[in-house]
């Protein structure tokens, strides 16, 4: 099952356009960044106003870092639309049920390929974007161990939203809305996290997503509670899947 997965997500270039995304914000951030002293001046004429603005390597990561909070996971939504509900829709899951293959392995099948590419791709992305902002801006290297974390928390914030958006396509049939839905939820965390107390943020994913920013090269106890509790939501919202595409009817 892993490697029907694994083929059909590149023959179907998701794995393609993902990558693509990831890459192509890497490579922009710290070139915007770099050129936009010259763009305010040419636009706004003031000569002064670049001074206010901090523009480092450091920066352009965190601007990456960003982009990949906040639009990637869009991006994310829409180009693994239909992952799962169009195995039911097209029929292609007549296929598996005909040669006796388990729903069940089937779903965690594909969250477990898709899982793993997205990790590796934020981990190619990221080293890329960091040595890439560091020779632009002729900086000196930042510490591994900051890089590593970042690439960490943003790999479990990816698998999240991903368990989040197989579980949305299981319970609502058409694709672009369970999509839509799936965007929904994940960015409404955002918000809700504001409305819990600082000293309990730590307990919900989105944490991370607060934390990421800041490179520390230490893992703090609540980054390490905070990454334990995604990975452990993501399992149960990928176990529930399981069990709901177990008793799902073929329609």
């Amino acid at each position: 099952m892993i490697k029907k997965e694994f083929i059909e997500g590149i023959k179907s270039y998701k794995f393609l356009i993902i990558a693509f995304v990831f890459v192509f914000f890497a490579l922009l951030d710290p070139i915007m960044l770099k050129f936009l002293p010259s763009i305010l001046k040419s636009q706004t004429g003031m000569e002064g106003l670049a001074e206010f603005i901090t523009i480092s390597g450091e920066e352009a990561i965190k601007s990456y870092i960003g982009n990949i909070l906040q639009i990637i996971p869009v991006v994310l939504a829409f180009t693994l639309t239909g992952l799962v509900s169009k195995e039911f829709t097209n029929h292609y899951i007549d296929i598996p049920l005909s040669k006796g293959i388990d729903l069940g392995r089937l779903f965690i099948s594909k969250f477990a390929v898709y899982g793993i590419v997205i990790i590796a791709i934020v981990f190619i992305s990221m080293v890329i974007n960091y040595f890439y902002s560091m020779m632009l801006f002729d900086e000196k290297t930042l510490n591994a161990i900051a890089i590593l974390k970042v690439i960490l928390m943003l790999g479990l914030m990816m698998v999240y939203y991903l368990s989040i958006h197989m579980l949305v396509e299981l319970l609502i049939k058409k694709s672009y809305l369970s999509s839509i839905v799936s965007v929904g939820i994940y960015f409404g965390q955002y918000g809700l996290i504001h409305l819990i107390g600082k000293p309990y943020r730590y307990l919900m994913p989105h944490y991370l997503a607060l934390e990421v920013n800041r490179l520390q090269t230490g893992f703090r106890y609540e980054d390490i509670v905070c990454s334990l509790i995604t990975i452990s939501i993501s399992l149960l919202l990928v176990l529930l899947g399981r069990m709901i595409i177990e008793n799902k009817r073929v329609y």
